[in-house]
């Protein structure tokens, strides 16, 4: 890879740092140029990678794609790898870095954990990958489309099951500053990935709860069998106990009964369309730096670089 020269480009989501103008100043021998891609107003990190494929895959074609966040928690020594294997399978596979190491804290941590439990029972498969990753052209044409793009990147490309290959590559510190994330919008950061399979979930949550209030039935009606024959058992606050998990189970039935019927009507209802819609929130596009010494022997590999 060592011809490969990239073209990148940030995108600010909304960022009140000033643009650093003295990067225009500077010579890369591997990159052709960079630009900036401003938003209209902050949309958060998932959608902002949502914007920026898209505005790439219609105004910038191309062979491939880098997509990582602009914190430093991505290494750009490490993009060596990504290619390497992108190459390795002549392109075909979308390749992404599966966290080994993080540097949060321990409640992070632990939450981290829970999420990928609760990934795997109610997806189906666990989760370990995040949005450092690169694609070829042909895969970002089938992101585009996807109205599942808008809410979390890396569970439409599993979603989507496209061919795809995973490093394990450690994360980074922070260049500088702390994350804005909060709890609360960690957790939605998770809740939107559960929202792309919410058919799934539902269906899942749906079978298990069937399975759970069938079982206490057969309890129910074994425990009023045994009480019958010879009325020794009191069976009265069990019998309550049990009713009342009846009950509870019957309503999550029935509530992940519509949530998947809902889920599954709204495969017909496109509603934001990254295509269609992206555009909307682009206020401008700017050149930032371009290699004037280098205009050929490039090859087309767009880095997207989202900051918040």
């Amino acid at each position: 890879m060592a011809d490969t020269c990239l073209r990148v480009v940030c995108v600010d989501d909304g960022s009140t740092t000033d643009r650093p103008q003295a990067m225009a100043a500077s010579q890369f021998s591997h990159i052709a140029g960079i630009s900036i891609l401003r938003l209209r107003r902050n949309v958060g990190h998932q959608r902002a990678f949502a914007i920026g494929l898209t505005y790439i895959y219609q105004h910038m074609a191309c062979d491939a794609v880098i997509c990582m966040d602009a914190d430093g928690e991505d290494r750009p020594e490490d993009l060596s790898q990504l290619l390497e294997c992108f190459e390795s399978h002549n392109r075909t596979l979308a390749v992404f870095a599966a966290r080994r190491k993080r540097l949060e804290g321990r409640v992070f941590r632990t939450g981290y954990q829970l999420f990928r439990l609760a990934h795997r029972l109610l997806v189906g498969f666990g989760i370990k990958i995040g949005n450092f990753s690169v694609l070829s052209f042909h895969q970002l044409s089938a992101l585009v489309v996807s109205p599942d793009l808008w809410s979390h990147y890396a569970a439409t490309v599993l979603k989507l099951r496209m061919p795809m290959a995973t490093l394990p590559i450690n994360r980074e510190p922070r260049l500088a500053g702390h994350s804005r994330m909060n709890y609360i919008s960690l957790v939605t950061h998770g809740l939107s990935a559960f929202s792309v399979f919410a058919e799934v979930v539902a269906t899942r949550v749906l079978i298990g709860g069937s399975a759970v209030l069938f079982l206490i039935t057969l309890v129910t009606v074994g425990l009023i069998g045994l009480h019958s024959y010879d009325g020794s058992i009191g069976v009265n606050w069990i019998t309550m106990t049990l009713a009342l998990l009846f009950l509870v189970t019957m309503n999550a039935v029935i509530i992940a009964l519509a949530s998947a019927f809902g889920a599954l009507a709204r495969r017909d209802q496109l509603g934001f369309l990254p295509i269609r819609d992206a555009s909307y929130f682009v206020s401008d596009f700017s050149t930032l730096y371009e290699n004037t010494q280098r205009t050929y022997g490039c090859g087309q590999f767009y880095s997207k670089n989202a900051a918040n």
